[in-house]
This record gives C-alpha cells, structure tokens and sequence, in this order.
C-alpha cells in the first residue's frame, strides 16, 4: 500500500495537482485581498457588495484563469480538440465575473482588480492562441519559410531541392557520433530537418551512439565494411530498400573545414565553413545515378590483397573500405587479362615482381583509350613500368629519400611530408593543408616540366619532401650521411599527377586527368593508413577521385560561420558596464517620478 502511495505521488499527476492548488490558493489571495481563512477588510464606499459576494467572485475568477491554464496543458499534452471544452468553459466563467462585477467597478476596489485581472488573462490567452494558431498554419499550408540569416542556414540550394523532389527510392540519413565531435551533431541536424521538410515521406533520418548503442553499431558495421573505419563520425546515407540499398559515408571531415584567421589583430577568432550540404547532396546524386565508378587493382605480381582488412597487416582492405563508402566499387583483376569492362581507373599497388612487356603494353592500351592510371611503385624492385613511366614525365629515380629532420619515429627512410597552403596547391592535396602524409622509403621522382616535357602533358608535383633531406646514392653503405658531390639535395618530389594540358585557346578548359604516381609502395598499406596524425588514406582516395574527373562539390557553396571576439580596453570596458547602469538607473527613477506625479495629480 505504500509503495502504490509513493507511486502515485512522484506521478506526473500528482506534481500538475499539487501545482494548481499552490497557484489557486495564491491566486485566490491576491484577489480577495486576504488569505484563505481570514476574513477580507470591509470596503468604504456604501454601494460596495458584502464580503461574501466579493468571496465568490474571487473564487470564480481563480477557476476562470486555472481553467485557461489546464486547456493549454490539454492541449499540449493530448491535442486541441480534447482543450475546446476546457477552454470554452473557461472563458464563460470569466466573462459572467466581469458581467457580474461590472456594476460594482466604481464602488469596490477589488471587484475592479478582479475584472482587470480577467480581462487581461483572457486578451493574453486569445493574444498567445492567435499567434500559435497562425503559425501553425503558416508552416503547415505557407510553403517554404523566408530564409533572412546571413549564412542562409535555413536554406537548401536549387540543386539540393531538385534532387530531393526526383526521389524514386526511401533514403535513410544515419548520423552517427565520434568522439568529441558532439557539438557538430546540432548543425548536421539542423541540415538533414530541411532535407526531410523538402521530402517527408522518402526522407528518413537516424541517430547512432556508438558508445551508447555498441550492439547496434557492431551490426550496421557488419553490413557496412567502412562505418568502422570512419574516425571523428558522420552520416551514412543508405538509398533503396532490402538487399538492393546502396550506402557512402559522408565523413565529418569532410562536412566541416576550420580556418585560422590570417590576421592576428583582427577580431575574428576562427572561420568554419560548412559543407555539409554539398557533401551529402553529392552523395545523393551518386547514389540516385546507380552506376558505381569502377575501380580496378591489379593482381598477379605480388601486390598487397585488397581483401585485407587487418590494420596490423599489409594489404590494401583499409583503401578498398574507404572508396566503397564514398560509392565507388572495387574489383582485382589480373592485368594479363582483360582490363574490366567500365573501369575508370586501374590501380598499379605496389607489385613486388616485374610486370611483363605484354601486360605494360595492355595497361598502356588502357591509358590510349582514355583510361586514368594509379601507379603505388617504388624502386626496390624493378616495376617494368620505368621506362613507360618516363614517358609521361614522371620517371623513378634511383637512391632512396631520407631526411634526418623530420621523419617517422626516427626513421629518416620513412619520411614525413607537410603539405603548406598555398593557392597553387594541385586538386588532390588542397584539402589536406596543414596535414602530413607518411612516405616509408620512397624513390626520387624526376618529374619534368616547362620545356623538358612534351607539349601535350602537363606534370604537376604533388608531394615534396623537406629541405633538410636528400637522396642518398649509396643506401647500402649503412646509416645516410649526406654526401655533398654525390647525393641530390631536397626538396624531394615523392608524388605526382600527369594531366592533358588544355589548349591555350581555351583559357577555360580544365587539365584532363590522366596519371597519378607514388613513388612509396608503403603508402597505402593498412599499417601506414591507419597510423594516428598521418593523411595517407586521404592523399590515396582524393587522387582516384581526381581521376574519375567527377567534381565533387558542384553548383554548392560552402556556409562560412565567424567566430568574433570584441577586444576592448579598460576605458571602453568602464563604458559598456557604466553606461547601461546608469540608463537603468535613470529610467527607473523616471518612471517613479511620472507614477508620483500622476497620483498626486
């Protein structure tokens, strides 16, 4: 029995009674003038009614205003057609209060106050109900709302709006959370409430805690390889139904880019532009396309498997994972065959045998015929690719790359490269400023350039080791030691892209993307793309993309948010607390002032 008592109390009926007697009985005093229990003062005026009549009338007033508050509880808690009566009942007490005390206003004091104060509850309540019934409506049947932010935040562009409208299939939005990254989950949520608004019955959005949810995560991993492999969170976005759904990983990498201001006096603490839009309407896009880009690895030469996912262990599972999740498909195929049929890229990943002059000639077939190349060779080994490569301006030196300076855990073979901003920084590596990507023993690239190159290619250097390293000529001779007449100082070029260059009558058209070479065949191997701090997997996957020539943020600008700090000394600090005070002050004083002046009178 009292444990049914204890219930009942902590329920939330108990808490709304207890409520409504506290305000009732204050209510009621405040009317009447007197606590309950105690009898009201007499009034002067001869015309007043008896206490008892200004008793009841208090009394009707109390449940009038607690009936307007119970009907917007109703309402709120089960709907607006179970408040009407409520409400009905409600306004009926107050204006038969007011009609009642009407005549007596003049004569008693707080027969006035108490049509005063029901007045003013029921014009607030028909105020507040107006407002919320219009903005209902507004929403409901008014059609997009007017957008007046700065950074257009409530908005979707024409593109994304186009996409959404020609939905055929449910698409599925899951958000789910990293670690620390907790603060970014309001704005991608704030984003996908307008992709739903534009799509309500195709648009599906969810939430995955990891942390939380670890069953739940653990299966969606199961049946999605990259989820697991995506540091810092982000959204899947899964379009269809059944087994023929199709999913990319939008990254919060990739949705996000802070930048520092670049002056340090200024009152800008830091700009962050949004991208999210633009990353998840591409990823609609590829998925409403159906046709996967084809991604083709060779095999047959002692290349690392692309079905090795162990991160502990070589091979290339991590990089097939990611360009899964960003919607392309991966296949292996040996080269001594057939190139497969759709493949817009081929894959040379650090093979260990030297591939034969038939199977150089097939890949060369390939290139001839508009197909873009991925080459992961460096020079322990010969490739059979060295003399071709050199044909495209980008041919593998010899010595190994060192530098004593800045290197991997005190491994000057295994250097570490900082890409610097700059405006001239090549398409692959401009999202990567201010990253490092790590090298382990990488060949020298004597990429050509100006007039040492033919008038069709177009070599641009993409990764340049620092100033202290060089390549040492004798690598079997023990630990590097720089040798000024023989070995080549640094900068080193370790990566490179070969495009088409565009016809200078055309100053619009862009390079066609036609090659991409890394000279360190580590670089995309699990171990390296899993360390902590490094940029590989992103280096790797950014190039294939360039090399499908499929512009990823199309038609859609980023939102810039600026974060600004007022810098103000001490006087102008005196100021701002000074000057509002004193403004209070100063009206409060006027208004007692005006109310003196107006009783006197």
């Amino acid at each position: 029995m009292g444990s049914r008592v204890l219930e009942l109390l902590g329920s939330e009926a108990a808490a709304v009674a207890g409520l409504v007697v506290v305000v009732a009985l204050a209510l009621y005093w405040f009317l009447r003038g007197a606590p309950l229990g105690q009898s009201a003062e007499q009034e002067r005026d001869a015309e007043a009614p008896p206490a008892r009549y200004r008793d009841r009338m208090a009394a009707a007033t109390t449940l009038g205003v607690l009936g307007i508050a119970l009907g917007a509880y109703v309402a709120l808690r089960f709907g607006v057609p179970q408040s009407i009566a409520v409400f009905a009942i409600a306004f009926g007490v107050l204006l038969l209060t007011m009609r009642s005390n009407r005549p007596h206003r003049h004569a008693s004091p707080s027969l006035r106050r108490m049509a005063r104060f029901a007045d003013a509850t029921m014009t607030g309540a028909l105020l507040a109900g107006v407002l919320i019934v219009g903005n209902v409506l507004a929403f409901t049947y008014g059609g997009r709302p007017i957008d007046l932010s700065l950074d257009r935040s409530y908005s979707l562009e024409a593109l994304t709006i186009t996409q959404l409208e020609g939905l055929e299939e449910p698409v599925t939005f899951t958000v789910f959370f990293g670690d620390g990254e907790f603060g970014q989950v309001d704005r991608v949520r704030q984003l996908l409430q307008l992709y739903k608004d534009e799509a309500p019955d195709r648009v599906t959005i969810e939430y995955l805690n990891a942390f939380g949810e670890p069953d739940r995560a653990r299966d969606l991993a199961d049946r999605v390889p990259g989820l697991a492999l995506t540091e810092g969170g982000g959204v899947l976005v899964s379009y269809g139904e059944g087994d023929e759904v199709r999913h990319i990983i939008v990254r919060n990498a990739d949705m996000f880019a802070a930048e520092l201001p670049q002056d340090p006096g200024s009152g800008v603490v830091a700009e962050t532009s949004f991208l999210g839009e633009a990353a998840l309407t591409t990823a609609l896009i590829r998925l409403k396309q159906g046709e996967q880009p084809i991604v083709a690895f060779t095999t047959g030469h002692g290349e690392p498997s692309i079905d090795a996912m162990d991160p502990r262990r070589p091979g290339l599972g991590q990089l097939r994972a990611r360009l899964e999740s960003v919607g392309m498909k991966v296949v292996a195929f040996n080269p001594a065959g057939q190139v497969p049929e759709g493949a817009s890229v081929v894959v040379v990943g650090a093979p260990e045998e030297t591939i034969g002059p038939e199977v150089v000639a097939r890949l060369r077939g390939f290139s001839d015929t508009g197909g873009r190349l991925l080459v992961i060779q460096g020079n322990r080994t010969p490739s059979g690719l060295e003399a071709w490569l050199s044909e495209w301006g980008v041919g593998i030196g010899e010595g190994r790359v060192v530098d004593p300076a800045f290197n991997f855990r005190g491994r000057p073979d295994w250097p570490l490269v900082a890409i610097e901003p700059g405006p001239s920084n090549h398409p692959i590596v401009a999202p990567l400023e201010r990253l490092t990507v790590l090298m382990p023993r990488p060949a020298p690239i004597g990429a050509k350039s100006g007039a040492e190159m033919p008038g069709a290619l177009l070599v641009t250097p993409l990764l340049r080791t620092g100033r202290d390293s060089f390549v040492e000529s004798t690598p079997e001779a023990g630990p590097p030691e720089r040798d000024a007449e023989a070995d080549l100082p640094g900068p080193i070029v370790v990566a490179a892209a070969v495009a088409d260059r565009p016809s200078p009558r055309d100053r619009e058209a862009e390079p066609n993307p036609r090659l991409v070479l890394i000279s360190s065949p580590e670089a995309a191997d699990n171990p390296i793309v899993a360390s902590t701090g490094v940029a590989n997997l992103d280096l790797v996957v950014n190039a294939v993309g360039w090399l499908q020539d499929r512009p990823d943020l199309v038609s859609i600008a980023p939102r810039t948010y600026t974060a600004r700090v007022l810098k103000a000394g001490p006087n102008l600090r005196a100021k701002l607390v000074l000057l509002p005070t004193l403004l209070s002050v100063s009206v409060l004083i006027g208004l007692g002032m005006a109310t003196y002046m107006a009783r006197r009178e």
